[in-house]
């Protein structure tokens, strides 16, 4: 809670001299224990959208592990309730849903192969709110998976995807709604999207198709 400096810079206690400040940025971290309270202003909702966007975040940092407080709300004393992913009947909240849809889109299938060449994807967002982030990952059988966050607790902003190609495939999922697809499009090289605080989830491919003039994009049926 005092930051790096304070930690493994001068420390906070006798200020022993620690890394330099450039050494300070590249150290391996972990998170070994965080998390949000249900209660107030932090709805069940709020506390799930706060986890989930928490280890997207930790996990483009370079975060190496991430411990979250707590599996299940404890029982066995005063003041740590309602911090778990299920409550203390062992029913889920929406925090253990939406990490589970999560998980389930960007989970390879047991034993598939490794799809050998597979077109790089690149791609701008405009505009680009300080409040925006972008994750781009990829499965084994050449799906390209982008996911967008926007650390708004109220309110939405539109946003433009651009990939330099169009894509024969573009299957938008919204974990904190639904296990189901979005919206579904095809021959794909813009795509606009209003991101209020519910991650999105692109999946996208496996290959692209010629590029398109006007670069719109096609929804399917």
């Amino acid at each position: 809670m005092d930051g790096l400096y304070k930690n493994f810079g001068r420390t906070w206690r006798k200020g022993f001299a620690g890394y330099p400040e450039a050494e300070l940025q590249t150290l391996p971290r972990v998170t070994t224990e965080t998390g949000v309270a249900v209660g107030g202003e932090v709805s069940e909702e709020i506390h799930g959208w706060h986890l989930l966007t928490m280890y997207l975040a930790q996990f483009k940092r370079g975060w190496t592990h991430t411990a979250v407080y707590l599996l299940r709300d404890r029982t066995d004393e005063a003041g740590n309730q309602q911090f778990g992913f299920y409550r203390p009947d062992h029913r889920p909240r929406p925090a253990a849903v939406y990490l589970h849809r999560l998980t389930r889109l960007l989970a390879d299938k047991p034993g598939a192969p490794i799809r050998g060449h597979v077109a790089p994807l690149a791609y701008v967002l405009e505009p680009q709110p300080d409040t925006l982030h972008d994750l781009l990952l990829r499965r084994r059988d050449g799906t390209w998976i982008l996911i967008l966050w926007n650390e708004r607790v109220h309110g939405s902003d539109e946003i433009q995807v651009r990939f330099d190609r169009a894509w024969p495939e573009v299957t938008v999922y919204d974990p904190m709604r639904s296990d189901l697809p979005a919206a579904r499009y095809r021959n794909v090289q813009r795509l606009g999207l209003e991101l209020d605080r519910h991650v999105r989830v692109l999946c996208i491919g496996p290959g692209p198709v010629e590029s398109m003039n006007g670069g719109g994009n096609t929804p399917s049926s």
